[in-house]
């Protein structure tokens, strides 16, 4: 088997048995890349998505989010419907590169201990080796929501 990645061609020497399994274990490692066997069609990967959440959790979220990333929450709920980058996110924020990972990180771990969920509730996708982000516009309007009721 080889695998066809954006960059390169590794081979990788597998049990045909187990050939499934170890394609659905680098599409989970390498989501939102494309990994797909030489000679089949590449298809973009879908977008992650995080519609399941409740609108409930949704505002609770956003209302214990740490102020930098309440003003990516602002950005993301003004552009319902638009992907939007993250260097527009991260410049939204005034953060660097490095203090805005940590703070979307800070968020995936609080979403997973705290609200007990595995994704977000925004879309997200990697395209050009970046990430973009898009809500929906119920949750945008939760999210403005929530901006609203909090203390200034």
């Amino acid at each position: 088997m080889v695998l066809q990645h954006p960059k390169r061609y590794i081979p990788i020497m597998v049990d045909e048995d187990f050939y499934p399994d170890v394609l659905e274990l680098l599409a989970t490692k390498y989501r939102g890349r494309v990994v797909t066997p030489v000679g089949e069609e590449i298809v973009p990967a879908p977008p992650r998505s995080g519609v399941g959440w409740p609108q409930t959790l949704v505002y609770r979220a956003v209302r214990e989010s740490v102020n930098p990333l309440a003003h990516a929450w602002d950005l993301w709920a003004s552009k319902a419907g638009t992907w939007v980058s993250t260097e527009e996110s991260r410049a939204a924020t005034g953060q660097t590169v490095h203090q805005f990972r940590a703070s979307l990180g800070q968020f995936t771990r609080r979403s997973k201990r705290i609200y007990e969920r595995d994704d977000w509730p925004i879309e997200t996708v990697k395209q050009g080796g970046a990430w973009h982000f898009r809500l929906n516009e119920e949750t945008a309007e939760t999210v403005r929501r929530a901006r609203s009721d909090m203390p200034t």
